[in-house]
């Protein structure tokens, strides 16, 4: 099941012998939303109810030292084909962390802009936490940072543009 922007998750069929998993990864809220177990370190499935909050803590963690943490689950599946409506009752495995490390040099140009009146903007996808851990990597002056819009926000004017634009005839 291919990437789509509204289930922010993909999904595999892994198959091998008799042994049929899906295997899902994408944002960690999303992967949580379609799984009723975690599975411990030693391997045991256990409820997730009581370990959302640990979860999106530990992931938020790694956010603060700049991960970027997608959610990894899977499922025992006995069939040879799925379809999105399959990627319930998953067991969370563990995050995907990546790093995305600036750029070389980016502090030194971001200070040099800045003594040119020049006040550097950053967009970006990313979460608070993550997008904190690069202003304080690229050491942009914490005072000088105004979190203008959330991720949520502006998703949800995004759809308000996008249903004003289809009024209008515009897309």
């Amino acid at each position: 099941m291919p990437y789509d922007f509204n289930r922010k998750r993909l999904s595999i069929l892994f198959k091998k012998e008799s042994t049929h998993l899906i295997i899902t990864k994408g944002a960690l809220k999303n992967i949580l939303d379609v799984c009723s177990t975690v599975e411990t370190g030693e391997g045991k499935a256990i409820t997730i109810a009581d370990q959302r909050q640990k979860l999106h803590q530990q992931a938020q963690d790694l956010g603060s030292k700049g991960f970027r943490a997608l959610g990894v689950a899977y499922r025992d599946f006995n069939q040879d084909s799925f379809s999105k409506d399959d990627e319930t009752n998953m067991t969370f495995l563990g995050y995907l962390a990546l790093f995305d490390p600036p750029k070389a040099g980016i502090a030194d140009t971001l200070k040099e802009l800045q003594l040119l009146g020049i006040t550097p903007k950053m967009i970006t996808g990313d979460s608070k936490a993550v997008a904190m851990s690069i202003i304080k990597g690229v050491k942009l002056e914490l005072s000088s940072v105004k979190l203008r819009i959330s991720r949520e926000n502006l998703q949800a004017v995004s759809t308000q543009i996008v249903a004003r634009l289809k009024w209008h005839g515009l897309s």
